[in-house]
């Protein structure tokens, strides 16, 4: 069982508090990122960038 307790803030919290923001930003971007590199669409535009380059400017 956890207990919560609930103070006024301090001027020396500060760095803590930006810490904890921080490493929970990070943490979703970092999950985001991976669900949009897999995503369906990211391959779609994978190819029809392969596929432009081919037809327009004869990449092979």
């Amino acid at each position: 069982m956890y207990y919560i307790v609930i103070r006024e803030k301090r001027d020396n919290d500060t760095p803590a508090v930006s810490e904890v923001v921080r490493n929970a930003y990070t943490s979703n971007v970092f999950n985001s990122w991976l669900n949009a590199l897999f995503n369906e669409i990211t391959f779609q535009l994978i190819i029809l960038l392969s596929a432009f380059l081919f037809i327009c400017l004869g990449v092979l």
